[in-house]
C-alpha cells in the first residue's frame, strides 16, 4: 500500500466516507453478501409448511433466506415484510410478519422449506464485530 494509492481493502479499512459507496460498488458488495448468506447452514431445514404457513421454532430478528424444498413452486423466495394472507402473497414470494410467522403464496402450495435467520433472543456475535468502535488495545 502507498498512502496515495491504497487498494480497495485498505481504503475500506480507512473508512473514507466520500469513497465508501464507490468502494462497495467496486467489490459488488451485494454479490458478496448473497454468496455468504447462501453458504450458511439453514437455521431450519426441510421444515414443514401447513396451509401455506410456517411458525418458525424461534422468533427471528432477521430473515436472510427462504428456499422452498417441496410444493408446486420450489426454490428461493423473495421476501415481503408484513402480515399477509396466503392469497395476498404473490407466487415466488414469502411474507414474514417480523416475528416467527412465515406466509407462503397459496399458488405456490409450499409444503416444506429451508429458513436461514437470526434469533431475536440470541444476536449473532463474531469476534471482530464484538470489539467496541474505536477500541485501542495495549500490551503489557
Amino acid at each position: 500500500m502507498t498512502a496515495t494509492n491504497p487498494n480497495i481493502r485498505e481504503a475500506l479499512d480507512q473508512g473514507l466516507p466520500n469513497q465508501t459507496f464507490d468502494l462497495l460498488r467496486e467489490i459488488n458488495v451485494g454479490d458478496v453478501l448473497s454468496l455468504m448468506i447462501a453458504s450458511l447452514t439453514p437455521t431450519e431445514s426441510a421444515a414443514g409448511v401447513v396451509s401455506h404457513l410456517k411458525t418458525l421454532t424461534n422468533a427471528a430478528s432477521a430473515v436472510y433466506d427462504v428456499v422452498a424444498t417441496a410444493g408446486t413452486v420450489i426454490g428461493r423466495k423473495k421476501l415481503l415484510k408484513g402480515q399477509y394472507l396466503p392469497a395476498q402473497v404473490p407466487s415466488g414470494y414469502v411474507a414474514w410478519d417480523g416475528g416467527a410467522l412465515m406466509t407462503f403464496s397459496a399458488a405456490d402450495a409450499v409444503t416444506a422449506s429451508n429458513f436461514t435467520y437470526t434469533l431475536k433472543t440470541t444476536p449473532v456475535e463474531i469476534s471482530l464485530f464484538s470489539r467496541n468502535l474505536g477500541q485501542r488495545d495495549t500490551v503489557g
